[in-house]
């Protein structure tokens, strides 16, 4: 849903939980629409949260314009088993000081992988 007067849309690919090995990485494409008009710079901003979040690293540009696409990079470090994060990924108009946000994505660790003997 569009409220009236906003100015642009985040779209971050895959979105829900996404599984990640250990020492693993995935690229995202965020997509950028303007909306009302709206045709200019956008801010980038995100964070990570979770019992899990000093293992893992995301990148992405500090900005990008309206209907356009970046990649945003997420990595895992040595994570525990079922290690879990919270990406908060959004944005602000440049010269506005409304932020929006993009949906949340939730990234579960996938435990190593072991075999058994029997």
């Amino acid at each position: 849903m569009v409220s009236q007067g906003q100015d642009f849309a985040l779209t971050l690919g895959a979105g829900g939980i996404v599984t990640m090995g250990t020492n693993a990485t995935l690229n995202l494409t965020v997509s950028a629409t303007g909306l009302n008009g709206f045709s200019g710079s956008i801010a980038l901003s995100k964070q990570i949260a979770g019992a899990g979040s000093s293992c893992f690293s995301v990148s992405a540009p500090a900005s990008m314009y309206t209907n356009t696409q970046a990649t945003v990079t997420v990595n895992t470090f040595n994570c525990a088993a079922y290690s879990t994060v919270f990406l908060y990924f959004g944005g602000s108009a440049i010269g506005s000081a409304a932020a929006r946000l993009a949906p949340t994505l939730h990234w579960w660790q996938h435990p190593p992988v072991t075999s058994g003997s029997g």
